[in-house]
């Protein structure tokens, strides 16, 4: 089997065009709905992802399940974005159009969702100043070791 890299794909709450919050949760399970996530011209580490590569989803946001990690897939293909293509979030979300898009292979949900406080001092990833662990999910896209993705899949499926 192929190297392949692991990512913690990071979904936070959203605004739609009548200023209501929408739910990371909400706007992850449209996105799974599809199996596609968006990459947008911004986006860090995207340009290190490739197919095969291993993908964890962290919420953020203040909504249900916010800042826990809930499930895993991979990549199955990596396409740019086409004018032509319809929106991947739901059309009242207000967001720029992606750049890239990754088309997931199937999707599955942790046992129970990863608080990821409960396990801030077990990663290589979060910073020192715990206080200001969030930063570490900043960015849209976060690549982690092995290690760290091992320790989430086992608090994951518990």
């Amino acid at each position: 089997m192929k190297e392949c890299n692991y990512f913690v794909f990071v979904v936070s709450d959203s605004e739609d065009i009548d200023g209501n919050i929408i739910s990371a949760k909400e706007i992850l399970e449209y996105r799974i709905s599809k199996l596609m996530w968006p990459l947008y011209r911004r986006t860090q580490n995207k340009s290190k992802l490739k197919v095969n590569d291993r993908c964890l989803f962290y919420l953020g946001g203040r909504k249900s399940n916010s800042q826990t990690i809930v499930g895993m897939s991979a990549v199955k293909s990596i396409t740019p974005w086409l004018g032509h293509m319809r929106t991947i979030d739901h059309e009242s979300i207000l967001s720029e159009y992606p750049s890239t898009v990754l088309h997931l292979q199937a999707f599955e949900y942790f046992n129970r969702p990863v608080e990821v406080k409960s396990i801030l001092d077990d990663l290589s990833f979060i910073p020192q100043n715990r206080v200001k662990w969030g930063t570490a999910f900043q960015g849209g896209v976060r690549k982690i070791k092995r290690h760290d993705f091992d320790i989430i899949l086992k608090a994951g499926c518990r």
